[in-house]
């Protein structure tokens, strides 16, 4: 099957959190920091796509130190007032900072463990019984539990029945939990493809069916109202959107 690309839209966009770093002073007012990027990103798109990533931004961005928390909840205060860069995603748009879209009108896919496939293409067809292996993931925050993409959003919108209750299997608060309980076999995935890239890419993950439905939900890139950015952030800014676009399969667009 091939995969579906999302569409990425330029820009020329707490408690148990985690902070990754390449040795840079995490303090936001220490010395250095017009050329430091203090980022809060959210810890599925930390641990899928960015970590993989860090290298390539520093060796086209020599000098430029990025300090990255990771939480789950945007904060228009702390954005305004700490963090020169926010990503999330969800419905938007949020109050109180600027966003911009990063993907947008993107891809909901189902996958899989490769072992799984004809497991999983069987319980697909439909109708789909309440002991199917389906992984859950929470919506985004803000997203409305009507029009969100779910495993029920999913089947109405391919008209595939249902024969129970799908309140069986297990439900993560965190996206990159299900794809990594996923690669592991545990059942199957609808996730945004956007976080599922560079599983499917080196095949820890496979397409369970060739269909797919469109994310109601939007990548955003976040920042402050009133602060104007550093060069440094731009050069991320630059960086991150490239980067999506050839991961997605549209550079040039």
């Amino acid at each position: 099957m091939q995969a579906p690309c999302s569409r990425a839209i330029s820009a020329p966009p707490s408690s148990g959190s985690r902070t990754y770093s390449r040795n840079y002073p995490p303090d936001r007012d220490a010395p250095g920091r017009r050329n430091t990027v203090h980022l809060d990103v959210l810890p599925s798109f930390a641990a899928k796509f960015l970590a993989a990533r860090l290298a390539d931004f520093h060796a086209s961005h020599p000098g430029v130190g990025l300090s990255i928390e990771a939480s789950d909840h945007l904060s228009a205060d702390g954005i305004n007032r700490g963090f020169d860069l926010a990503i999330r995603y969800g419905p938007g748009p949020y109050p109180g900072v600027h966003a911009e879209p990063l993907v947008s009108g993107g891809k909901m896919v189902a996958v899989c463990a490769p072992h799984m496939i004809e497991e999983a293409t069987k319980a697909l067809e439909g109708p789909i019984q309440a002991n199917a292996p389906l992984i859950h993931t929470s919506r985004p925050e803000g997203a409305d539990p009507d029009t969100s993409a779910s495993w029920p959003s999913w089947f109405k919108t391919h008209g595939i029945p249902l024969a129970g209750s799908l309140d069986c299997y297990p439900s993560f608060s965190n996206a990159h939990l299900a794809i990594d309980a996923a690669i592991a076999g545990q059942g199957i995935l609808l996730a945004p493809y956007f976080l599922l890239a560079d599983d499917l890419t080196a095949g820890r993950l496979a397409l369970a069916s060739d269909k797919s439905m469109t994310d109601p939900s939007t990548l955003w890139l976040v920042r402050p109202i009133e602060r104007r950015a550093k060069s440094a952030v731009q050069g991320f800014i630059d960086w991150l959107t490239l980067r999506l676009s050839t991961a997605l399969g549209v550079s040039g667009q």
